[in-house]
């Protein structure tokens, strides 16, 4: 008779295990002795892992044998063996990438197979840019396991995506005009990060009058960047009109007679003209000019044209001056004997005039802030209800018999 009892065995790194009958403890009752002892089963690989049953079978001399049966149990507790590699990996226009085992799995063994190998991180965004450590675990088919690391860099290699949109602006009345991104451009978007935005050219002068090309980039945080252009169209703003103010009828041989042009902001200078003969133009250039009249000048236009910022006519006015011949440009000399002097007759003569009378001068006529007068006359000077000498005119009236 013979007893057996039950035993554990495990696997080498190869998947192998080999038993013989000291694994067993066994019980003997023969009243010969026992000559052999046999084994139904010695060699165990991958395939028995579990609780297979072996027959050991005793044998005496006299061939007589007896047997019995134990669990063997076969057990795997050797890990797989894997070895990582590093990887760069490149996120998509969206922002996104995925991985498997595969990108960093340089090799997985087990002698009784892989069941799995599964990396800690599949996905990635932009949040993930950078190195990052991923654990890929390999697991075989009787629960062993064993891990290793990789570094895993991610980069974004995407360019922002940049649109242009043309544009038309406005010098300022002093030839100036600055631009930034939001006229020329109407979007920009990357996945990752907000866009840098930065212009070819900002600032726009006179010289640019007409069409400009811009070049936009558009850069992200991640150095990428991408261009687009624009076409910039720079237009003058056209200065506000003026107006000429000053006598319109004069009497020849007059000199220093004042004429100005409306103040205009923006404007650099103001370039006087006259069609007509026998005229000089005093401080040509600036608003306020005054005109010397010769004996024999002749009736014309006035112009003035306003010059801009960028040196060219913004705009125009005309002012029509006639030439008066009649008696009334004899008004100094005491031909006659008396003068009746009202508003009408001072609008013809400049801003210094002396008026002479052998006998008497009448007058109901306004002197103006900007007039210096001088009347003289032989025997009476009276002035009727409504004649008023405003603050700043002056009025200077003399009795004085001609020739003194």
């Amino acid at each position: 008779m013979i007893m057996c009892s039950d035993t554990t065995i495990y696997l080498d790194a190869m998947g192998d295990a080999t038993i013989d009958t000291s694994f067993f403890d066994l019980t003997f009752s023969d009243n010969c002795t026992i000559s052999t002892l046999t084994l139904s089963k010695a060699v165990f690989t991958c395939i028995d892992v579990g609780t297979p049953m072996v027959t050991i079978t005793a044998t005496d001399g006299y061939g007589n044998s007896a047997t019995c049966t134990a669990t063997v149990t076969v057990r795997d507790t050797i890990s797989p063996v894997v070895m990582c590699m590093d990887k760069t990996i490149y996120l998509s226009a969206a922002g996104t990438a995925t991985i498997d085992s595969s990108y960093i799995m340089a090799s997985a063994t087990d002698a009784c197979g892989i069941m799995s190998v599964v990396p800690s991180q599949t996905s990635f965004s932009c949040t993930d840019i950078g190195t990052n450590t991923v654990a890929l675990t390999a697991h075989d088919k009787n629960g062993n396991s064993s891990m290793c690391t990789a570094t895993v860099t991610v980069r974004d290699t995407i360019s922002p995506v940049v649109t242009c949109m043309d544009t038309t602006i406005y010098l300022d009345v002093n030839g100036m005009a600055v631009i930034d991104s939001s006229f020329v451009v109407s979007s920009a978007i990357d996945a990752c990060s907000s866009v840098t935005l930065s212009l070819g050219q900002t600032s726009f002068t006179c010289g640019d009058l007409g069409t400009q090309e811009v070049t936009i980039s558009a850069t992200d945080a991640n150095d990428n960047t991408s261009t687009c252009t624009a076409n910039v169209t720079i237009l003058k703003t056209p200065l506000m009109t003026t107006q000429i103010a000053g006598p319109s009828t004069i009497c020849p041989g007059l000199s220093q007679i004042a004429y100005s042009a409306s103040t205009i902001t923006g404007a650099t200078a103001y370039q006087w003209s006259y069609a007509g003969t026998g005229v000089s133009i005093n401080n040509n250039g600036s608003n306020q000019i005054t005109l010397d009249f010769a004996s024999d000048a002749t009736a014309g236009i006035l112009t003035v044209d306003v010059i801009d910022a960028c040196g060219d006519v913004s705009s125009s006015a005309t002012h029509a001056i006639q030439i008066e011949s009649g008696a009334i440009c004899t008004l100094v000399d005491c031909a006659r004997d008396g003068i009746y002097i009202d508003d009408e007759l001072l609008a013809l003569i400049g801003s210094l005039d002396v008026y002479r009378a052998s006998q008497s001068i009448e007058s109901d006529a306004t002197i103006l802030s900007d007039r210096n007068l001088v009347f003289k006359a032989g025997q009476a000077i009276t002035f009727y209800p409504g004649f008023n000498v405003e603050q700043g005119g002056v009025l200077e009236a003399i009795i004085e018999a001609c020739g003194e």
